[in-house]
């Protein structure tokens, strides 16, 4: 049993985590942490990985790699939709395109900076979101998520990203792929409701609910969003014509958009999405599934090392 299992996504970052992990290893024993490698193989691997360490004993759990990472290591904290172990604690070491998750936590993206991060040792504990939704076959899922889930473009956009060429990385990859998509994309009339109220219908280009304050790399969508006030954010981005978005888009980066007129914004802890055809998701990410889907806020659901 070690108390301590290193979860390693070695494709990410363009496959450059497999081979830095012998010196992110060596620094993490530099620091005092000596943890055992788990290296996934397939995707989904990180949740099965990091359960499997839970059930054997590690108190911590290392993510090493982007986003998508840490939220399969996340779900890994959960078992029949119940803590494995409370007390357990997760911990990052960012090593991945996309690092949106550690912006609002207060973690370096640099790796020196994350491992001081992890030797200090001090711990919070954080919201998680669960969206219930439908796979690409027709049933119902569930997953957590730890920092943003979304409908609508940004669903279309991981599609279309998944054709670009390798060389395009992170926030370029992001942007190309969104602008390609935004020209051509028409959204079906959604309905929005909010802790039970009356549903709220638009034609929403976009729709974020937010843990986080970050996604799509580095892009501030949800600038108000606190990671442990018991609630999630959201913010529906509404459909416009192609020039207004693209003047729109860099504001969206900087985090002064939520007084745009296209932009409705709100917080709850139930928020459920359908619309008049499928829209697809994005989950920390991935492309799971489709509305309808709800996604509800679980406070104080995990320990996460982390700055206070």
């Amino acid at each position: 049993m070690s108390e301590v299992v290193a979860i390693v996504n070695p494709q990410s970052s363009g496959g450059r985590t497999g081979a830095r992990w012998p010196e992110l290893a060596h620094q993490l024993e530099l620091a005092g942490i000596r943890a055992v490698p788990r290296l996934t193989t397939s995707p989904g691997d990180g949740t099965h990985q990091a359960r499997q360490a839970l059930l054997d004993g590690a108190r911590l759990v290392i993510a090493v790699g982007g986003d998508g990472t840490i939220a399969e290591v996340a779900n890994g904290f959960f078992e029949e939709g119940r803590p494995i172990n409370p007390e357990a604690a997760l911990g990052i070491l960012p090593a991945g395109t996309g690092s949106d998750l550690v912006k609002t936590l207060g973690i370096p993206k640099d790796a020196a900076g994350a491992i001081a991060v992890l030797a200090d040792g001090r711990t919070r504990t954080i919201d998680l979101g669960r969206a219930t939704f439908l796979d690409h076959d027709g049933h119902e899922r569930s997953r957590y998520f730890i920092n943003t889930a979304s409908a609508g473009l940004s669903g279309a956009v991981i599609e279309r990203m998944g054709r670009l060429p390798a060389f395009l990385t992170g926030a370029v990859r992001y942007n190309v792929a969104s602008l390609v998509t935004m020209a051509t994309y028409d959204p079906p009339v959604s309905r929005i409701s909010v802790d039970g109220d009356e549903a709220r219908e638009a034609k929403v280009l976009l729709l974020v609910i937010a843990n986080g304050r970050c996604f799509g790399g580095g892009m501030h969508v949800a600038p108000e969003a606190r990671i442990d006030d018991g609630a999630l954010d959201f913010v529906a981005v509404q459909q416009r014509s192609l020039p207004e978005l693209v003047l729109a888009f860099p504001r969206l980066y900087a985090g002064t958009h939520m007084h745009l007129p296209m932009v409705e914004s709100g917080r709850g802890q139930r928020i459920h999405v359908d619309a008049a055809r499928p829209l697809l998701l994005e989950i920390d990410g991935e492309q799971p599934g489709t509305t309808p889907a709800t996604f509800e806020v679980l406070p104080a659901a995990i320990r996460v090392v982390a700055p206070d």
